[in-house]
């Protein structure tokens, strides 16, 4: 049997739990302060937290002469840094983007309102109707995913941003 060691680690006797930095432990593992786990981690059960911070290196977006690009990683679920829109978006090239997964990408227009094409080349399904501009300075969102072979982008717009309707 263990025994306490201050504050360090601690094992109840009448129930079995484990505590790292508290002698009150109130599961089978109770840790109080940081934890690091350098290889994978599998939960079978839920995940419930007050704040979850996920880091995804090895993500990464850009944008030039108009092409948005993206090297998800093989993530399953992931968000980009913000991606500068400083022209219009005709083309997405993908890379990395595994089957079932989602990417969020963060883009602001900079230096003039830009439009993102409904004939945009690169993704197989678009699910927004008609051209789409991001005025100077407003955000939007770009989410991608891809299922059953098939890449869909969506892009939601923030305030100021415009749907352009042709039919008036």
């Amino acid at each position: 049997q263990w025994i306490s060691d201050g504050n360090n680690i601690y094992y109840d006797v009448s129930g079995g739990n484990v505590g790292v930095g508290t002698q009150i432990p109130r599961s089978n593992l109770h840790i109080v302060g940081n934890a690091y786990v350098s290889s994978n981690l599998t939960v079978d059960g839920d995940v419930v937290a007050h704040n979850i911070k996920l880091t995804n290196t090895g993500i990464s977006a850009s944008f030039a002469t108009g092409t948005l690009t993206l090297n998800a990683d093989n993530k399953t679920y992931c968000t980009s840094s913000v991606v500068i829109l400083n022209g219009n978006m005709t083309t997405v090239s993908i890379s990395n983007l595994i089957e079932g997964s989602q990417v969020v990408i963060p883009i602001q227009a900079s230096g003039g309102d830009y439009t993102i094409s409904n004939s945009l080349t690169g993704v197989d399904y678009k699910l927004f109707p008609n051209t789409l501009t991001i005025t100077n300075g407003n955000q939007a969102l770009i989410t991608l995913t891809k299922l059953d072979g098939s890449t869909y982008l969506n892009v939601l717009p923030f305030q100021d941003s415009a749907i352009n309707d042709p039919g008036g």
